[in-house]
């Protein structure tokens, strides 16, 4: 890794935490920092220190003098906005390369209440929904991860004021401000191993079963019931189909989200397939990791219930699936459901419809042929997320910015706007929890920024 130097042409801020066990979002921004330094000289920031993974480019902790000092030299900006303070984004001459490829106000409407009573809830919806205006007011470039979010986001830039007749005339359909940067996949075949980490391995799966595998979270979001329920009437038919869950707790200890990992544990049991056909692996696959996962699964799973949340999800799970050559279950309603079935990688089920998945997981145990035939259409599906190729607008927007030169705004403009979100995160946060409570949760997020 380079040493960082004061001509900073990108920085990217990601909000979760990078390293050997990561979410989405540090996978996403550590394959954005491997591309853009190839062109650029790129700075990656996120909340905690990098172990076991190789950088592409220089690394610094997204808090601090050292942090804010770099983040002055910027020319470019690429960032998701939510877990950093406003105030020195927002006021940057740096040109704002705004990720909204994952609309957090619907996956806040999903949350079920597990740790947060109803007044935290609607404070942290009410909190997101704002932030989020202000970076749409100022930023130059905004990411989105689908059509369908094309149009929501369309819309909102229109609300907050973003959109006007000299924007238009520049730039007539908005292809410039608004641009489709997926999340992606590596573009090489799934490395082949001795072993996998499934059959033979995980107690109670032999090397002859059918792994019906969901590689991700159990979140509060997604449906991991229907997927129980079906397994438990399937293996009336065909004993040999054993589903595997992913259940580890997130990487990040910021993330308190338990999910569904309990409940679904309980369904298992009161079906009385806990062990013998539904199994949790309760630790967080690292990233590298996951290929051995991958490699003893049959089948892919990705089900959600009906909800705003689903209808504008991009399941960047289901990459993996692609990646590995799986067929795919899913459930209906988002785009990737739609592009699964449209190039014959799989089959979507109904939303709750138990009877279907249960037939469909039956006729894929007894057909090795069947598999093969929507694994090849799976794996051929994969070219078009490759990093290399979802990142190209990135790429081109990043040069647009920098040919522009710094980015022109209103400091009095903004600190108006500042001292108006933070006023009313006040009022709200005191109102809804109470003076000590709310002035105690405005301190704790305060109080790391000042160190």
């Amino acid at each position: 890794m380079s040493p960082i130097v004061n001509d900073i042409e990108v920085m990217i801020l990601s909000s979760d935490v990078i390293g050997s066990k990561m979410a989405g979002p540090g996978i996403r921004y550590l394959k954005m920092a491997k591309n853009l330094a190839r062109r650029w000289s790129t700075v990656l920031a996120c909340p905690q220190a990098v172990e076991d993974t190789d950088l592409p480019c220089p690394f610094v902790i997204s808090r601090g003098k050292r942090f804010w000092s770099l983040l002055d030299h910027a020319r470019v900006i690429v960032t998701q906005g939510y877990n950093f303070p406003l105030k020195p984004i927002l006021n940057s001459s740096a040109r704002l390369i705004i990720d909204l490829y994952d609309p957090l106000p619907f996956e806040i409407l999903g949350l079920k209440g597990q740790g947060k009573n109803a007044s935290e809830r609607m404070l942290l919806l009410d909190w997101t929904i704002r932030k989020t205006n202000l970076l749409m007011k100022r930023g130059d470039v905004f990411l989105y991860a689908t059509p369908r979010q094309r149009d929501f986001w369309l819309g909102n830039l229109l609300a907050v004021g973003r959109i006007n007749h000299e924007l238009i005339a520049e730039d007539p359909l908005l292809n410039e401000l608004l641009i489709e940067v997926p999340f992606g996949l590596d573009g090489s075949s799934l490395p082949e191993l001795a072993s996998g980490a499934i059959k033979g391995v995980m107690p109670g799966i032999s090397r002859d079963d059918c792994v019906f595998y969901w590689g991700g979270g159990l979140w509060d979001w997604l449906d991991p019931g229907i997927v129980i329920q079906a397994t438990a009437r399937a293996t009336r038919e065909q004993p040999q189909i054993k589903t595997v869950f992913l259940a580890g707790r997130h990487p990040n200890p910021a993330v308190e989200v338990r999910g569904l990992v309990d409940p679904s544990k309980e369904l298992a049991k009161e079906l009385g397939v806990l062990n013998s056909h539904v199994f949790f692996h309760e630790q967080w696959v690292p990233f590298e990791q996951r290929i051995s996962f991958l490699r003893d699964a049959d089948v892919g799973l990705s089900f959600h219930g009906e909800s705003l949340e689903a209808a504008y999800s991009f399941r960047t799970r289901i990459l993996d699936y692609l990646w590995a050559g799986l067929p795919i279950l899913a459930s209906t309603g988002d785009g990737l459901s739609d592009l699964i079935v449209k190039n014959g990688a799989g089959f979507a089920v109904k939303t709750g419809d138990v009877e279907e998945l249960a037939r469909n997981m039956v006729d894929l145990a007894r057909s090795a042929e069947l598999r093969h035939s929507l694994g090849q259409a799976s794996r051929s599906l994969s070219a078009a997320f490759d990093w290399d190729v979802v990142l190209t607008p990135l790429n081109d927007a990043v040069e647009r910015m920098l040919m522009k030169g710094p980015g022109r705004f209103s400091s009095g403009r903004v600190y108006r706007e500042l001292a108006g979100f933070y006023l009313t995160n006040l009022s709200r946060e005191i109102h809804c929890l109470g003076l000590g409570r709310g002035l105690a949760k405005i301190g704790g997020r305060l109080l790391p920024r000042l160190k």
